[in-house]
Parts: structure tokens; C-alpha cells; sequence
């Protein structure tokens, strides 16, 4: 479920995600709208950024990737999830 990144001379191509399974993308998909609509969340604060922009399906996909990229490195650091907040974007922007 990773984004897809063809690129030819400096220039952004197709960015269709590439294959995978189905029945997970449906399930981080799920979870991304349910994440879309909590409040003062990260992944919240990242689905209204990226659907104003680029419309609501791709956000969903985007914050579903970002669930599954949050998986990883808790499995593999073995820690916590800590939440960043909803202005992590603005302090970043900073």
C-alpha cells in the first residue's frame, strides 16, 4: 500500500499505489476513516490537509499508509505510540 513514485527527468509520472493485498487495504482504508474523525489528532489533523487538496478517496489512502508506517515502527522499536497533535503541521511549517 505504498504510494507509487515514477519519476523520468525530474518529472512526477503515475502515482498509482502499487498491489497488495486487498483485504488489508480495505482495512487500513477503514481505519483511516475512522482516524479522519477523531479530534486534536495527528492522523486527523493529515486527512483534512490532504483531502482539501487533493480530494477525500486519495487522503484516505494517504492516512491508511501513514497507519500502516505507524505499525512498523512500533513493532520494530518496540515503544509506544506517542501522539503528535493536531498542530504538528503548523510548528513544522514554522
Amino acid at each position: 500500500m505504498c504510494p507509487g513514485n515514477h519519476e523520468s527527468a525530474g518529472k512526477r509520472l503515475s502515482g498509482r499505489t502499487n498491489k497488495g493485498s486487498p483485504w488489508l487495504r480495505k482495512l487500513l482504508v477503514e481505519a483511516a476513516h475512522a482516524a479522519a474523525h477523531t479530534k486534536d489528532t495527528y492522523l486527523s489533523a493529515q486527512y483534512r490537509r490532504l483531502a482539501a487538496r487533493r480530494g477525500k478517496k486519495k487522503a484516505s489512502i494517504a492516512v491508511g499508509h501513514s497507519i500502516l508506517v505507524i505499525i512498523f515502527h512500533v513493532l520494530r522499536e518496540q515503544k509506544p505510540y506517542e501522539e503528535l497533535g493536531r498542530n504538528f503541521f503548523d510548528e513544522r511549517e514554522r
